[in-house]
């Protein structure tokens, strides 16, 4: 609001930033709307006599004599004020054109600006010079050849239409059948009058461009061979929100999003399939969505630079900020990318053109850091206040430590050794500087997480580090030795293009984004976090736009002939306005009176004071029409009532045990059996109960040796009549725990000095006290008790530097409850990762922790379980190439296993499948109910696909697809899969949801023989994280390393919440 607008201008202003959304409230968005409402005595004035649309926002001459000035804005409460005072704004003076140089060519505002002596012109969006003489073409592609850049909107030729006159086709809104392989975007069609892009509109008013991140990242998407026109292929779905223009760099934009994702909701049909889980959009501002409470923006994907997580149950220093589940950003769901450096164009080619002795031998201080300090703790998270404190009191001349700018910026970093990397109001852009400059960053971000923390390696290129550390900073710098140093050079030089922008000169900024957003669309197929918004009754399948409805084959879009005089037709047969203009056709000039005359252009940015009538009618224009409709919302399965059970008479729910109950148990009427597991299930006859189809089980007392209490006891399926025998739980007898022990005790990463310890690992040798399906809650209770009140590691951290195993069917589902907090904080490395947090209602809703359920992504890790077959499997697989596998694949589709009745065992998957695959009948579709003894392998290795699916929990189907070379199939929703985090999923397996499952062979089907190929290298590449026997190639254990180091960063980082509290007790 700088300059001084007409009264009708500002009036129209307020309409256009303040609208209805679909259930009829009045919202106003962005700074303009919101300060309007609330200041109604915003100074003005009037031309006697010019009708409302000829109320241009011009300054009035010193000789025009029909001017009167107000203070307010609102035609029924406007006070008679001087034309003077009318004029200030602060230190800024509005002035009559006639005032700058060529009047400002008619393409600017004229004025003196915070005090200065002389006029001059403040140019409208795309001008520049002097006097505004300069035109500049900052439309998207510059229009791409295809029309004419006018105030930054392409005015395109037809067919062709979207932003930089990108797209020629609408496609019909076929069923959705996204490839799993093939990876699309499909980016939403918006309008200016939902949507519009301020830094294109305002680039002369104070806009910084590290916030321009988006405007890149939207350059090269609309060239790209990811994005698609055709809507049915997508995975994701882009919102082109533009947010920055409603928030600027501390706003919220929140009622902007609020009223967008409101539309698209209600407006086309894509948002109600997930509940907008597959959609995302951008939030750069400095504290990227920790400002956005609407329940719908909580839903979508959110790309920002800021990745502050703090969950309930953290002390992090934005407690009242975000969602009160995961904070500002959402690890599993959310991106972060880094900033826009303009300067890395120039400045990575200097760096990248090095050797890596260069870049050490130019080396000539140990650390740098320059920027600002405030005494708010709130800035930088109080790492600058307590550096800045240390270093004055060291007075180390190696610690360059700078309160302030300096001129030589990017030569001192490269001449650094090390260089800080804190976060300041929100997110910095010193981490993305020291990348580049070729310094490595030492981090110190208590709860932030960085670009792309999920695909780069962060352990193999900085340092992370806490406040606490910070005392002893010098000492840990100086400990790095010159190898170490070495290596994390070498990476920062292999990984910097990541924090760039700039393909031009070597960026990868864009395409790292994209890989995120793909890992990002595995998570949503693996329902790794819930619907944050609560459903409503209203569905978009109504009225999606007749002309798309009628459509059958793809073509141009189809408008009226007079939409293409002012704007360009859009996908739905309605025509694409501009800024300003309203009507079918974009017939009526609706923001004339924001415009400093006829001729000029409409003007409703955040930075002018505008007329009255701009703003109603900026409102009006700006509110998009609602429709009603019926909900489509997905089922989540949940656990049947009727699962048959047992129960001991008398006995503590402690004391429970899954243990199939003697003869002499239920004949003395000590075990009863139920036919559902809730209170007031029916009792039912223990040998039904213990009858699952064609499995029959026993009391171990009836199997030889008790089978050793290393298995179970029974008839099973492939046997039903013959004599109990044992089954084996081969993931336990020798089991990858203990695979793990042997391996780590011989190896570099132990240390027998507990002093240097990153991790701490107890050998806690669950499975002797929990078997396969207990919990050894007690004994790990007793166990971390003593280790809690014995040594003096555990209370540094509350016990969340240390390791230990749950190698059981359900790994950590069982751990915890009152009394047994201590179990929660430990690190546990587990092979079932059931992810089911809060408000999510998967298999297991009654398990777990309910932040989390019975695996914390951030902390656990899930590790592959063994197969002893392992070592005669992996030489068979190896010794092919990939073409002699193909040439192998005789079927489609491959599974051989067991199908229960309840829908807890594989979460339905397989019941599902079993259904499905009898109404098919198809000869490729290789479904096998039970064994098919020594024919596995080989039936494995000769599908193209085989089914990854869990069981009563973790399942082997995985590893075991992997090593015999079959691309895996991977249906088990909300389960993370091993070494998630490390290993690149979707470069060899395929994810789906059980959703997808009707479609399966299609979607299978619709591999291309080259996208199979790249899988099955995969398959090859990654085959040896899934076996233990090194001596066979395994690397199982140095993949589990790996995530440790992961999980270590992430304690640095202070990811992970204290669940189990501080004990009063030391060691």
């Amino acid at each position: 609001m700088l300059h001084t607008k007409s009264c009708e201008c500002l009036r129209r202003c307020k309409e256009y930033f303040c609208r209805k959304d679909s259930k009829g409230n009045e919202v106003c968005e962005s700074e303009l709307g919101i300060g309007l409402a609330a200041r109604k005595d915003r100074p003005c004035y009037e031309r006697e006599g010019a009708p409302p649309d000829e109320q241009y926002s011009a300054i009035p001459e010193p000789e025009e004599d029909k001017v009167k000035c107000f203070v307010g804005y609102e035609q029924a409460s406007t006070v008679p004020a001087n034309c003077s005072e009318v004029m200030k704004n602060g230190e800024d003076l509005s002035l009559p054109l006639s005032k700058c140089p060529k009047k400002c060519s008619g393409r600017g505002y004229c004025g003196q600006w915070q005090g200065a002596n002389d006029p001059i012109c403040r140019c409208h969006r795309g001008y520049a010079g002097a006097a505004c003489e300069i035109q500049e073409n900052r439309c998207y592609l510059k229009c791409n050849g295809r029309g004419k850049c006018t105030d930054q909107f392409c005015k395109c030729e037809p067919p062709y239409f979207s932003i930089g006159c990108s797209r020629s086709t609408v496609y019909p809104t076929n069923h959705s059948r996204p490839s799993p392989v093939n990876f699309k975007i499909y980016m939403y069609e918006l309008s200016a009058q939902l949507a519009y892009d301020n830094v294109y509109r305002y680039g002369w008013h104070g806009h910084d461009r590290i916030y321009e991140a988006y405007t890149k990242f939207m350059e090269q998407f609309l060239l790209s061979p990811v994005r698609t026109e055709d809507p049915s292929e997508a995975n994701l779905f882009f919102v082109p929100a533009f947010t920055y223009h409603y928030s600027g760099n501390v706003g919220t934009a929140e009622e902007h999003i609020h009223l967008l994702l409101d539309h698209l909701k209600h407006t086309y049909p894509y948002w109600n399939r997930t509940g907008g889980r597959d959609h995302f959009y951008w939030t750069p501002a400095d504290r990227g969505s920790c400002h956005v409470r609407e329940p719908l923006a909580h839903d979508a994907i959110r790309i920002q630079h800021f990745g502050m997580h703090n969950p309930a149950g953290t002390t992090g220093h934005f407690p009242h900020l975000g969602h009160p589940a995961y904070g500002c950003f959402h690890p599993l769901r959310d991106v972060v990318s880094p900033p826009l450096w303009d300067a890395a164009q120039q400045v990575w080619p200097t760096t990248s053109k090095l050797s890596i002795d260069e870049l050490i031998a130019g080396k000539k201080r140990i650390f740098f850091f320059a920027g600002g300090v405030r005494p708010d703790m709130d800035y930088s998270g109080g790492t600058r206040q307590t550096l800045d404190r240390m270093v004055k009191e060291w007075k180390d001349p190696e610690f360059d430590w700078n309160t302030g700018g300096v001129g030589n910026y990017e030569e001192r970093q490269r001449e650094s050794k090390f260089c800080l990397a804190p976060y300041g109001f929100g997110w910095g852009i010193r981490l993305a500087q020291a990348m580049l400059t070729g310094c490595v960053p030492v981090i110190i971000q208590e709860h932030v997480f960085h670009p792309y923390e999920d695909i780069l390696p962060y352990e193999s290129f900085s340092l992370r580090l806490t406040n606490d550390d910070i005392p002893n900073l010098r000492e840990i710098l100086r400990g790095v030795t010159d190898e170490q140093y070495r290596r994390l050079v070498q990476n920062v030089v292999r990984h910097a293009a990541a924090f760039s922008w700039y393909p031009e000169s070597g960026g990868s900024a864009f395409n790292y984004t994209i890989a995120t957003l793909r890992r990002k669309h595995m998570n949503l197929k693996a329902l790794y976090y819930p619907v944050f918004s609560e459903r409503d009754d209203i569905t978009a399948f109504v009225l999606w736009a007749a002309a798309a409805a009628e459509r059958t084959e793809p073509g141009p879009p189809v408008c009226d002939a007079e939409c293409t005089k002012f704007g360009n037709c859009g996908e739905d047969g309605n025509c694409r306005c501009p800024f300003g203009r309203l009507g079918k056709n974009c017939e009526i000039d609706f923001l004339s009176p924001c415009k400093p005359d006829k001729d000029g252009l409409p003007n409703c940015g955040s930075v002018f004071t505008k007329s009255c009538e701009c703003f109603r009618r900026c409102r009006e224009w700006a509110c998009p029409l609602d429709w009603r409709g019926e909900p489509v919302c997905q089922e989540a399965f949940r656990l049947p009532d009727t699962r048959s059970c047992y129960e001991r008479v008398g006995v503590p729910p402690d004391e429970q045990y899954s243990l199939v109950p003697e003869p002499d148990e239920v004949e003395a009427g000590t075990v009863k059996c139920y036919e559902g597991y809730k209170e007031g299930a029916a009792e039912t006859n223990c040998s039904v109960a213990l009858v699952d189809r064609n499995d029959i089980s026993l009391p171990l007392s009836m199997c030889p040796n008790q089978c050793n209490k290393r298995g179970y006891c029974g008839r099973w399926a492939d046997n039903p009549k013959g004599e109990p025998f044992c089954r084996c739980q081969r993931g336990y007898i020798a089991g990858a725990n203990l695979h793990f022990l042997e391996q780590f005790l011989l190896s570099s990463v132990r240390t027998e000095d507990p002093s240097e310890a990153n991790l701490f690992y107890i050998q806690s040798f669950t499975y002797t006290y929990a078997g396969n399906t207990g919990t050894g809650a007690d004994h790990l209770q007793l166990l971390l008790d003593h280790v809690k009140h014995s040594y003096p590691y555990w209370n540094r951290t509350d016990g969340r530097d240390h390791v230990l195993w749950l190698p059981g069917d359900r790994g950590a589902c069982h751990v915890g409850g009152p009394g047994k907090e201590l179990i929660l904080n430990p690190i546990k490395l587990v092979h079932f990762g059931m992810h089911t947090q809060q408000g999510h209602a998967g298999p297991f809703p009654h398990f777990g922790q309910p932040e989390y359920g019975c695996y914390h992504p951030l902390c656990d890790v899930v590790a592959t379980p063994l197969w002893l077959d392992a070592p005669k499997w992996v030489p068979n697989t190896l010794k092919l190439s990939a073409e002699e596998l193909m040439a192998g694949k005789k079927r489609l589709f491959f599974f051989a296993g067991g199908i229960r009745p309840d829908e807890e065992y594989s979460g339905n998957t397989r019941q599902m499948l079993d259904k499905l695959s009898k109404e098919w009948k198809d000869p490729e579709f290789d479904w096998v109910e039970g064994g098919v003894g020594g024919e596995y392998q080989e039936r494995l290795r000769t599908a193209k696909f085989c089914l990854a699916p869990y069981g009563h929990g973790w399942g082997l189907r995985l590893p075991q697809a992997m090593l015999a070379g079959c691309v895996p199939v991977i249906i088990q929703e909300h389960v993370a899969q091993p070494f998630e985090d490390v290993l690149p999923y979707e470069a060899f397996s395929i994810r789906l949801s059980n959703d997808d499952l009707p479609l399966v062979r299609e979607i299978l089907r619709g591999v291309t023989d080259a996208q199979y190929r790249q899988l099955l290298e995969g398959v090859l590449q990654y085959l040896p994280a899934f076996h233990w026997h090194t001596p066979a190639g395994g690397k199982a254990f140095d993949y589990t390393i790996a995530a440790l180091r992961r999980r270590s960063m992430h304690l640095k980082a202070l990811h992970v919440a204290d669940y189990a509290g501080r004990a009063t007790s030391q060691a």
